[in-house]
């Protein structure tokens, strides 16, 4: 057996443990991620509140934007989970969409941030930024 045999089956038994793990959703989902204009961390840690250890998540992104005199953090924690023999499918509708300011307004965030965000929510200023559009991210396939 020739060495480029042997380094093409290695090649090989990486490349099928790697599309197990679901590693390549992580690289596209953060792809992705970046393309919209966050920053994509991927394989971040955080203190779990509850045993207090390192817990993985497989994607942070975050994006903030500056309004008025206020920084605004959009932080998503994400969790990938590949199911090839039970696919998800979401089912979404192009011409439903959040009032504008609901956009803004309708976000997990501390009772500080959301009070904020309740009261800059009818700026057409804010509701039109990047950073509360309402659209799905789509994942690349290349």
């Amino acid at each position: 057996m020739s060495t480029n045999e042997t380094s093409d089956g290695l090649n090989s038994k990486i490349e099928n443990w790697l599309n197990k793990q679901g590693y390549p959703l992580e690289i596209n989902v953060a792809r992705s991620f970046r393309k919209a204009g966050f920053q994509a961390i991927q394989s971040d840690y955080y203190v779990d509140p509850e045993s207090e250890n390192y817990r993985e998540i497989d994607i942070l992104a975050i994006n903030q934007k500056k309004f008025n005199s206020h920084l605004v953090e959009v932080s998503l924690h994400i969790e990938c989970k590949t199911s090839i023999d039970k696919p998800w499918i979401i089912f979404s509708s192009s011409d439903i969409r959040l009032f504008s300011y609901d956009r803004v307004s309708q976000r997990i965030g501390s009772d500080y941030g959301l009070k904020y965000l309740n009261s800059i929510s009818d700026q057409s200023e804010i509701y039109n930024s990047p950073l509360f559009k309402n659209y799905l991210i789509g994942l690349d396939t290349e």
